[in-house]
C-alpha cells in the first residue's frame, strides 16, 4: 500500500493541527516508511514524536537500521519495539495529540486502538486502508466516528468520553453519541436506493450493512424480490428495526420476470429526487452516495459514477478493476459505443433523466443497464 498525493495532504493538515496540541505524536507501525519520514518532516520540533515499530519489521524504520539511530537523537524522537498490536496499545502515552496507525491490522484491532484512543484523550487518529479491499477496516472506522478519506489513508477526529445520566444511572457515552437525540434538521437530497434480489440470502445482509454505514443519511431502501425460491423478507425486516429513521420498503413479485422489470417495480414506487441502484450480492463504501451526491450538486451534472473494485467474496482480495481508463475519459461519451463502462451498483442518478429516458427496457434480459446508459 502506497501513500498518494491525497493522503499526504490529509496527513499533512492533521499534523499542522496537531502542533497547537501540547500531546506527543505517536506512530505505530512503519509499513509505509515514506509516512514516517513525513510526520518526522512536518512536527514541530518542540513537539515530541513516538515511533513504535513492530518487530520483523525490515525497511529504513527496522530497529537496526542507521536511520533510527539517527532519529533517536535527533528532534525529540524515540523509537519504541514492540511485538504485537496488543503490545503497542499498552505502550502508548497518555493524551497524544495524533496517533497515526502506520501498520495493516483487521477491522476488530482498529476498533480496539479506536477505542483505547479515545479513552487515553488522543485528539485525532490516522490509520492505513480506506479502500473496498479493507473493507471491514473502513466498518469499523465509521462505526467509531466521521471519517475524511484520502486514497488509502483515513483520519477520525476523536471527541472525549462524557457521562450521561439515564434513569437514573451514570453511563460513559461519547459527546458524538449525544448528537443521537439531538433534532437535526431534515437534510436535502433525498437519495431512494434500488436493490433487485434473486436467490442472494448469503449476500443481501452485507449489501445492507453498508448502506448502514453510509455517511449521507436522508435515503430511503426499496428491496424488490424477483420471486427467489427462497425470500429475504426476514433480513429485511431487522434491517428495518436497525435504521427507525430510513424507510424500507419491501415486495415480493409473484413471479421471475428479470432484472429490468423488477428495478422498473422499485422506481415506481421511489420518492428521491436521486437513485442509486445497488445489486444485492455488491458493497458501498460508506462515503459513497456523499461523494456522489456532493459531486452531483457541485458540478450540475445528472449522473454520477465510479469505477468498481471486483473482490473475492470469500478472502476480499481484489480481482479486477472494472471501469474507464484515461483514454476512454478523454473520448466520453463516444467511448461509451466501444464498451459498457459503467456498472449499475456505481451509480447514482437525478431522477430526471428517468423521466426524460424512460426506465429499464423490460424486453432486455441481459446488458439492460448498458441499454440506459446508452
Amino acid at each position: 500500500m502506497v501513500c498518494t498525493s491525497a493522503d499526504f495532504e490529509v496527513l499533512r493538515d492533521a499534523i499542522t493541527s496537531s502542533n497547537v496540541s501540547p500531546g506527543p505524536v505517536v506512530i505505530l507501525g512503519a509499513q509505509d516508511s515514506s509516512l514516517n519520514f513525513a510526520v518526522c518532516l512536518w512536527k514541530q520540533p518542540k513537539q515530541s514524536l513516538h515511533i513504535f515499530v513492530e518487530s520483523g519489521v525490515t525497511n529504513w524504520f527496522s530497529a537496526d537500521s542507521p536511520l533510527i539511530h539517527s532519529l533517536k537523537s535527533y528532534n525529540d524522537v524515540s523509537v519504541i519495539n514492540a511485538n504485537s498490536v496488543d503490545d503497542l496499545i499498552g505502550k502508548i502515552p497518555a493524551s497524544p495529540s495524533i496517533i497515526i496507525a502506520n501498520l495493516d491490522v483487521s477491522g476488530l484491532q482498529i476498533q480496539k486502538l479506536l477505542q483505547h484512543a479515545t479513552e487515553i484523550g488522543c485528539k485525532e487518529f490516522i490509520g492505513l486502508g480506506y479502500d473496498i479491499k479493507h473493507h471491514e477496516t473502513v466498518r469499523a472506522v465509521h462505526e467509531h466516528a466521521r471519517v475524511e478519506g484520502g486514497d488509502n489513508l483515513w483520519r477520525v477526529t476523536l471527541e472525549p468520553r462524557v457521562h450521561v445520566e439515564i434513569n437514573g444511572a451514570s453511563a460513559p457515552k461519547s459527546s458524538r453519541d449525544l448528537k443521537i437525540f439531538a433534532s437535526d434538521p431534515v437534510e436535502r437530497d433525498l437519495v431512494s436506493i434500488i436493490i433487485p434480489t434473486f436467490d442472494s440470502r448469503p449476500y443481501l445482509q452485507e449489501a445492507l450493512n453498508d448502506i448502514a454505514h453510509q455517511t449521507h443519511p436522508n435515503w430511503e431502501l426499496i428491496v424488490v424480490e424477483d420471486a427467489s425460491p427462497e425470500t429475504v423478507v426476514d433480513i429485511v425486516d431487522e434491517f428495518r428495526k436497525r435504521v427507525p429513521n430510513n424507510k424500507v420498503i419491501f415486495q415480493r413479485k409473484p413471479t421471475n420476470t428479470g432484472a429490468s422489470a423488477t428495478r422498473n417495480v422499485a422506481l415506481k414506487m421511489a420518492t428521491g429526487d436521486l437513485i442509486a441502484f445497488l445489486d444485492s450480492d455488491d458493497r458501498w463504501l460508506p462515503n459513497h452516495l456523499s461523494r456522489k451526491v456532493d459531486l452531483l450538486r457541485t458540478t450540475g451534472s445528472n449522473i454520477c459514477y465510479s469505477g468498481v473494485d471486483m473482490f473475492d467474496h470469500f478472502t476480499g482480495n481484489s480481482e479486477t478493476f472494472w471501469g474507464p481508463n484515461q483514454m476512454e475519459l478523454d473520448a466520453f461519451p463516444q467511448s461509451l459505443f466501444l464498451r459498457n463502462l459503467i456498472q449499475p451498483s456505481g451509480v447514482v442518478m437525478d431522477r430526471s433523466v428517468l423521466d426524460d429516458v424512460g426506465a429499464f427496457d423490460e424486453s432486455i434480459f441481459l446488458v439492460e443497464d448498458y441499454d440506459l446508459w446508452l
